[in-house]
């Protein structure tokens, strides 16, 4: 479909999880390793330095733990990055990743990874500044969390719009066509409708997704807030990476539709 003709929400949606069902036996080569060699962090309740994670393995504390935390934390990020790009190409490129694992491109995976840390700083960043002050007002007038709750709705869905907007941004990088923040604005804007749509869905979505999260911790945990045995945890810890893969899959694969339906960049040259 051109990007000159009408796409709505339907659309995208089905396209992005026609992807998946069309390259499923690409999934394995693609993430299955690297995916497989995340398992451990997600057991860990510190997200972004898993220290505890760390001192199960013997380390002492301090920095002897700290630091291999860190490799950890950027091993895992990075190889996020790497099987996004690898499915990048897959889609736009045709290029099919290698027996176990993508193909490695320094260039691309890592400005993607820097890209992917920096980027949500800005479309998330932007809403989250729009909605503080109301959050901290709810606060102070002692508001029940549910009317925070739903107070903070709407800047996520602005978030998650506005990230749609600019996944060209990320997906340029994979594929070697760097786009810059006003171009993939620009170059999206006659799917800003269908893909406010989508937002709202991927709210949902995503609220179904951490809510579900929620629930599984509280029946697995005891009153004080301790698993009430190992299974527990790794029953825990595994539904929490399903469930991040199914969100990071269905998030990347509509980056790819997005690309492929934005408007080219010889249509968005100025005319006399």
């Amino acid at each position: 479909m051109p990007a000159s003709q009408t796409i709505t929400a339907s659309d995208l949606i089905r396209e992005s999880l026609g992807q998946i069902v069309q390259n499923r036996r690409q999934l394995l080569p693609i993430m299955g390793l690297i995916w497989l060699l995340q398992v451990p962090s997600f057991f860990s309740e510190e997200v972004f330095l898993p220290h505890d994670a760390m001192a199960l393995m013997g380390l002492p504390p301090g920095w002897a733990s700290i630091i291999p935390a860190i490799i950890v934390m950027l091993a895992v990020y990075i190889g996020t990055a790497w099987s996004a790009v690898g499915w990048h190409r897959l889609r736009l490129l045709g290029e099919q990743p290698a027996r176990v694992l993508p193909h490695w491109h320094a260039r691309p995976v890592l400005t993607y990874f820097w890209v992917s840390i920096f980027l949500p700083l800005l479309t998330w960043g932007l809403p989250a500044l729009l909605i503080v002050p109301v959050v901290v007002l709810l606060q102070a007038l002692n508001a029940p969390m549910a009317v925070t709750v739903i107070a903070a709705i709407p800047a996520v869905i602005a978030a998650i719009w506005l990230s749609l907007r600019l996944s060209p941004v990320q997906v340029g990088r994979a594929v070697q066509d760097p786009i810059g923040l006003a171009a993939a604005y620009a170059r999206t804007a006659h799917m800003s409708r269908p893909l406010f749509i989508v937002a709202l869905l991927g709210g949902l979505f995503l609220g179904g997704i951490i809510g579900a999260a929620m629930l599984l911790t509280y029946l697995l945990t005891d009153p004080e807030g301790y698993y009430i045995s190992y299974t527990a945890l790794f029953l825990d810890g595994t539904f929490f990476w399903a469930m991040f893969f199914l969100f990071f899959l269905v998030t990347i694969s509509m980056f790819n539709t997005i690309y492929r339906h934005m408007t080219p960049a010889r249509d968005m040259t100025p005319t006399d």
